[in-house]
């Protein structure tokens, strides 16, 4: 979300806790696991901009309500606060609460894709870890398209499907456009993905809203509303699979 004030900076610090259960057993955070019959859980916040410490205390209470981060940890955009170090910072954030060995997805939104320093580090981070950790092209199918595969992938992982997916890329380029959009190019490539799925639980992560329940967006222009005839082949591609 584009605004950073600290009333909702702090709303927005939410935490979803995913559970997958059908064995009732869970696996380490880095552990794959070993068949489609296996429970696992992971876990997802949203929008910590450049409030580190709120960002660190969502993730302790992660640790104390869910007992850790899960396979892995997704953050949903707006990793960025308006400094150049914040991505940085909320990955020491993650490291510090959850370890550095923690897979973590960094989903593009829409003040990432307004700063370059911003772009190389999600683009380093996919491909060599920037220098500290595993990249994590290698916990990713690697099927995203050339221009945006940093930024718009999937992967599996025991019974289910991840996508995350960069509402900002139009085909050619990953940082194309401010306001948030579910365009041809990216279904297209959406769909090849869902249609080559065979996994029972199917998960797609995006930042901006389609449907937002907020007056904001009268004000912002930027969700996937302000293009309604894509949002809405898009909501039908999420339906169809």
């Amino acid at each position: 979300m584009a605004i950073t004030g600290k009333k909702l900076t702090l709303a927005s610090l939410t935490v979803l806790a995913c559970v997958l259960t059908l064995t009732g057993c869970n696996t380490s955070q880095n552990e794959k696991a070993e068949s489609d019959s296996q429970g696992f859980r992971f876990t997802v916040t949203a929008d910590p901009h450049q409030a580190h410490k709120e960002f660190g205390e969502a993730l302790q209470a992660i640790n104390k309500l869910v007992g850790g981060p899960g396979a892995f940890h997704i953050t949903a955009g707006d990793l960025d606060g308006g400094y150049p170090d914040t991505i940085e910072k909320n990955r020491e954030q993650i490291s510090k609460h959850f370890g550095a060995s923690t897979i973590w997805y960094p989903v593009i939104g829409n003040h990432e894709m307004q700063e370059e320093h911003d772009m190389a580090w999600l683009r380093n981070e996919y491909h060599n870890g920037n220098g500290i950790r595993e990249p994590l092209k290698n916990f990713t199918n690697e099927n995203g398209p050339t221009t945006a595969k940093e930024t718009n992938y999937s992967w599996d992982y025991g019974n289910a499907h991840f996508v995350v997916l960069n509402q900002y890329w139009d085909g050619k380029k990953d940082a194309a456009y401010f306001d948030g959009r579910a365009g041809e190019a990216l279904r297209q490539w959406l769909e090849a993905d869902l249609s080559a799925n065979t996994k029972p639980f199917t998960f797609v992560f995006g930042h901006e809203a389609a449907f937002p329940v907020w007056p904001i967006d009268t004000v912002l222009k930027h969700c996937l509303d302000t293009h309604p005839d894509d949002r809405d082949k898009f909501w039908e591609l999420l339906e169809a699979y």
